[in-house]
């Protein structure tokens, strides 16, 4: 280390002492021009308290939003598991897994040929394949499968009485019931092959709210009746099955809001309902004064050139003193984007004809 003081001399060369005194006189200018550095370090350091502080708080706020969001989403998952494991395990519900979609062998010789879309399904294999049966008095019932869409709900099942009690037998007081206990299902249709015992029940479909967490069924049949001339003899239940019932979604929903009307009645077409199975038409009629009910000519033809579709099942509810009703009218599935025209005849007594078109869009 150099420790000469001379270093440290004062400088007495007048040229040194010029550029000395220049070099001064500059940096003291620019010096001048700065805040002091104390109070520079001290603003520095409260600005960077100040940016920390917001920084964290900000932090802070992402973190317990996004905390937040993830607890409400794990809530939500944890409610929604308790709602599926109660979907399988509430009390009086056996808990039966999905089955294979497979076809039920007999169900297209059940399948009228006028149920061309049904029938179609069938063969796809789009039959849910069922293995549920009871047993009373030695008359077993069988369900070997089903099929439900926004349209229908459709049961294939087999009667299989005793030996000595063979013979033509037709189930009644049948009821269908969901999970929450509702019988919403009180319309329906029975179709038997006496020869075979095999059969199909039909129900209105459940409403859509259900299928968010699927659909349970449980189907009570109260009575078998021997078809007989005057059903004399019969075998009282109930016979009860439960299942998980899957569903085919409906491929398209028009509100077609068409209307027609005279001086007598008015009638709208609410809603069409396509489906692979069927289409499902919602209308409603309203009578200037009370009229008797008849039966109703009614069927979809195509605009372009007039090909009918008749329909398939049909079912009409009345209110206000017979005046106003809601209508509902299964046909088969329609061919595509077109025109169409849904035309009523003889409405309850009342002569003419009314045409509601609607159209299925590309």
């Amino acid at each position: 280390m150099n420790n000469d003081d001379k270093r440290f001399a004062p400088v007495s060369n007048p040229e040194d002492i010029e550029v000395e005194n220049m070099l001064r006189n500059y940096y003291q200018k620019e010096i001048s021009e700065y805040p002091d550095f104390a109070k520079m370090a001290e603003r520095a350091m409260a600005e960077g308290d100040t940016l920390k502080t917001e920084s964290t708080i900000k932090a802070k706020a992402w973190y317990l939003t996004a905390k937040r969001t993830i607890l409400t989403a794990a809530v939500l998952v944890l409610i929604l598991g308790l709602l599926k494991f109660s979907f399988y395990a509430m009390p009086r519900w056996e808990a039966f897994a999905y089955a294979a979609v497979q076809s039920v062998p007999f169900a297209e010789h059940l399948i009228s040929k006028q149920d061309v879309g049904l029938l179609q399904e069938a063969k796809k294999g789009n039959i849910q394949a069922q293995e549920l049966s009871a047993t009373v008095d030695g008359f077993r019932i069988d369900i070997v499968g089903t099929y439900a869409d926004s349209n229908r709900t459709v049961i294939f099942f087999q009667l299989n009485p005793p030996p000595a009690d063979s013979g033509s037998w037709m189930p009644e007081s049948i009821k269908l019931v969901d999970q929450f206990g509702m019988s919403r299902y009180n319309s329906y249709s029975v179709s038997m092959d006496s020869d075979t015992n095999k059969g199909m029940i039909e129900f209105p479909a459940a409403p859509a709210w259900q299928r968010v967490l699927g659909v349970r069924f449980h189907l009570e049949i109260g009575v078998l009746n021997w078809t007989t001339a005057d059903f004399s003899k019969e075998k009282s239940g109930p016979w009860t099955m439960e299942w998980v019932q899957e569903w085919q979604d409906a491929k398209e929903t028009i509100h077609p809001a068409a209307v027609v009307s005279n001086e007598e009645v008015e009638i709208k077409l609410k809603k069409v309902i396509l489906t692979p199975s069927s289409t499902k038409l919602d209308y409603t009629a309203e009578f200037k004064k009370s009229v008797a009910h008849e039966n109703l000519e009614m069927y979809i033809e195509k605009a372009s050139d007039g090909t009918r579709y008749e329909f398939l099942s049909a079912g009409f509810r009345t209110s206000g003193f017979s005046k106003a009703g809601t209508g509902d009218i299964l046909f088969p599935p329609l061919e595509g984007a077109r025109e169409y025209r849904f035309v009523i005849k003889r409405t309850d007594g009342i002569a003419g004809k009314w045409v509601l078109p609607f159209t299925i869009p590309k």
